[in-house]
């Protein structure tokens, strides 16, 4: 776990995590602009991120938006 100079900790999450762990742990989840194109193992536990959004965190993805550079969606 590392921590930012904001003082937030963070914690990459691994094929094993997104598989088997309990992601509810996480107050948030920040996905990068290419997540779901560089890792498969993303879109294969898509279902259990969002189930996350749900109950009780945040999922937020990074994305290319029309007319802007980035925005941040989250759900």
């Amino acid at each position: 776990m590392k921590r930012l100079q904001t003082g937030a900790q963070v914690e990459m999450l691994d094929t094993e995590a997104l598989a088997r762990r309990d992601l509810s742990r996480f107050h948030t989840i920040l996905l990068g602009i290419r997540a779901y194109a560089a890792r498969e193992d993303v879109k294969v536990y898509n279902a259990r991120l969002l189930y996350t959004a749900l109950w009780p965190g945040t999922v937020s993805c990074l994305s290319r938006c029309p007319g802007r550079c980035v925005c941040l969606r989250t759900w």
